[in-house]
């Protein structure tokens, strides 16, 4: 009977995380990886741009030292500069595991027990705070790519987002004051009281666009990017922004930008320069971090923003139930080859009550994520 080794076992898991995180780089049992710290081998390092390097320390049942050296990971910096771990993972296998031949398979099928640990400055925080997580390699997979974002971004991209929101906000409520805006559509157009918070989530909408209108404009060069729309009042940026969206909206995308469109078209024509540009402004900001990793990043921030309801509004899916229900309804989806993107554009999703989109939205992350595990490219779909 084979007698199977916890570093066989780690790059065995580790081949399969690869397969399942396409975007990302998965190294087993590698020295040198820590600056300073030739000692400290990670079993598993996951690292991808733009993200903060993820660590897991795996044991076989019953040996129980997993939570301490993941705990020793946190803060140290990878060689060459490249990130330091903000966040690890405490992995158990089954006690059985040893005992098998094909360890692919066996890992496929295993139940594993998991905890991460995230640091943010000298708070060491552990998830779920006591008990551990039970889950597949898949689920393993989501967690670890959900704790590659780092918290201290979210938090300052958060605070650029809604420093930009509340001056773009600013000038809408003054023109509202003056009486130089009929306010009142835009607040109708959301199904909202014509109030300041109302304004300030017509800003957070188109926000939330622009955000996007720079990832979509790298994937499909026929949408110019918001950089090139416009470079002064003269040249006007609301009928360019809407004739823009106009055209993402051929490819799809409705959730983000009709509802962000017509607020545009309906931005009063004397102070829609002043709005776009400081959103503009904004967005761009967030996107310096990265396309691919400022997709994910904006979700997150305006999960934040939007939990705060005194912030935004009143009567917005939170999102943590969006992700519950989307996480439900696409696994009720049956027969679908996940890996094929022909085959999961034939799929049609539709929210009849849609607000911001947070559903839709979270539909789609759960889609994108079934196939980046099932080995395809997110960014093959749209």
């Amino acid at each position: 009977m084979p007698r199977q080794t916890e570093p066989s076992i780690n790059n065995a898991l580790g081949n399969i995380l690869q397969g399942m995180m396409r975007t990302c780089a998965v190294r087993s049992e590698i020295s040198g990886a820590f600056q300073g710290y030739s000692g400290r081998q990670p079993d598993i390092l996951i690292t991808a741009p733009y993200r903060s390097p993820v660590v897991i320390e795996a044991e076989v049942r019953p040996s129980g030292n997993a939570e301490n050296e993941a705990v020793s990971r946190l803060g140290l910096e990878l060689a060459g500069g490249t990130g330091n771990v903000e966040a690890a993972i405490a992995l158990y296998y089954p006690e059985n595991m040893r005992g098998y031949d094909d360890l692919h398979a066996a890992l496929r099928d295993a139940t594993l027990e998991y905890c991460v640990f995230t640091k943010e400055e000298t708070e060491i925080t552990r998830f779920p705070k006591s008990g551990w997580l039970n889950g597949g390699v898949s689920d393993l997979a989501e967690l670890a790519r959900l704790v590659s974002v780092p918290q201290s971004l979210v938090d300052d991209a958060a605070n650029r987002l809604q420093y930009g929101i509340d001056r773009a906000n600013a000038v809408l409520d003054e023109a509202a004051e003056l009486g130089t805006a009929n306010t009142e559509d835009i607040a109708n157009l959301l199904g909202m009281t014509d109030v300041s918070q109302t304004r300030r989530m017509a800003c957070a909408v188109i926000a939330n666009a622009m955000v996007f209108h720079h990832h979509i404009a790298r994937q499909h060069t026929e949408i110019r990017a918001l950089n090139r729309l416009w470079r002064s009042a003269v040249d006007n940026p609301q009928a360019r922004v809407a004739d823009a969206w106009d055209e993402i909206l051929k490819i799809n995308y409705w959730p983000i930008f009709a509802v962000a469109r017509d607020i545009v078209n309906l931005l009063p024509l004397h102070a829609a320069a002043r709005i776009l540009d400081e959103l503009r402004e904004t967005a761009q900001g967030i996107n310096s971090t990265g396309a691919a990793f400022a997709h994910d990043l904006t979700g997150r921030v305006f999960q934040r923003l939007i939990a705060d309801r005194k912030y935004l509004a009143t009567f917005y899916t939170l999102p943590a139930s969006a992700s519950l229900l989307a996480r439900i309804a696409v696994a009720k989806l049956d027969g679908i080859d996940w890996s094929d993107p022909d085959a999961i554009a034939q799929l049609r999703v539709g929210d009849f009550a849609c607000g911001t989109g947070a559903l839709l939205s979270a539909v789609y992350e759960q889609i994108a994520l079934r196939h980046e595990k099932a080995g395809g490219d997110p960014a093959d779909l749209h």
